[in-house]
């Protein structure tokens, strides 16, 4: 039950992020390849010999992207559309936001009541356990957010690695960052989260993003990283109530491109599924 006293979303809603949200605010976190829905973000179908372009979402036929044909990636990754050309993409980065790979297709992460988040720490003991962010409480609107709760779980706790919700998206997009196949690359994420008047509608963020070193990033992949921040903050405005702090700031690492190691069954990616 969230703070509202709701356990479910209202018809038309989606859940995301223990956001009950409108549809629109949900296929934005999910992507342009993505939709949300009842089981969370899923990927467009497409027919025949199609794959969903993951920049754009449209479908398109295998052998009239870029490259196709004479494209080769490296074991443990999958070649995916990526705005008109073939990026290789890990085998996790194929499934999109609130999912993993597992036994060669993309699982929805435990789903914890609105209001609450999964989480899976060490504090946890390797568990999944639902963590409240929201709870009764507040001068005026008789909800309380705790707001770097949230970041910690969907952000990432400074210093460390970002959570799977705001990397996913980054690593999927490689070409954007000017990567080779056979590249890798690791994005410092830096997300400054601020709340005028402890009103968790009015919150907004500003994000940067470096390479190693302190290295400019690409305009395409500045952008990137932005849109990741943006729609996963929609979700922290949805949940509406006061905030128990007015800022909240944290630097995390995503990596994008090459694994460090190969997966087992990564040869096929559901981005590639009819």
């Amino acid at each position: 039950m969230n703070g509202g006293g709701r356990c479910a979303c209202a018809p038309g809603e989606t859940l995301e992020l223990g956001s009950c949200v409108p549809a629109a605010v949900g296929d934005a976190f999910c992507g342009p390849a993505a939709r949300a829905g009842i089981d969370g973000c899923t990927f467009r179908r497409c027919g025949g010999d199609d794959a969903v372009d993951i920049a754009t979402g449209a479908c398109v036929p295998r052998a009239a992207v870029a490259r196709a044909g004479s494209f080769a990636c490296a074991p443990g990754t999958v070649a995916t559309p990526e705005g008109g050309e073939l990026s290789c993409l890990p085998a996790d980065a194929t499934c999109p936001r609130g999912t993993e790979f597992a036994s060669g297709r993309c699982v929805r992460r435990p789903v914890c009541p609105a209001g609450s988040l999964a989480f899976a720490g060490k504090a946890a003991a390797g568990r999944v356990v639902c963590v409240p962010v929201v709870s009764a409480g507040g001068r005026t609107t008789g909800e309380r957010v705790d707001v770097g709760a949230w970041a910690a779980i969907a952000i990432g706790v400074d210093g460390a690695e970002g959570s799977p919700d705001l990397c996913r998206p980054i690593a999927q997009r490689p070409l954007a960052f000017g990567l080779a196949p056979d590249a890798s690359l690791v994005v410092h994420v830096r997300v400054e989260i601020s709340i005028p008047d402890e009103d968790v509608s009015r919150v907004r963020a500003a994000a940067t993003a470096r390479g190693e070193g302190g290295a400019r990033l690409p305009a395409s992949g500045e952008s990137v990283v932005s849109d990741a921040v943006g729609s996963a903050l929609e979700l922290l405005r949805g949940l509406g109530g006061e905030a128990s702090t007015g800022v909240v700031a944290a630097e995390v690492r995503c990596v994008v491109g090459k694994p460090a190691a190969a997966h087992p069954s990564a040869a096929a990616g559901p981005l590639g599924s009819p």
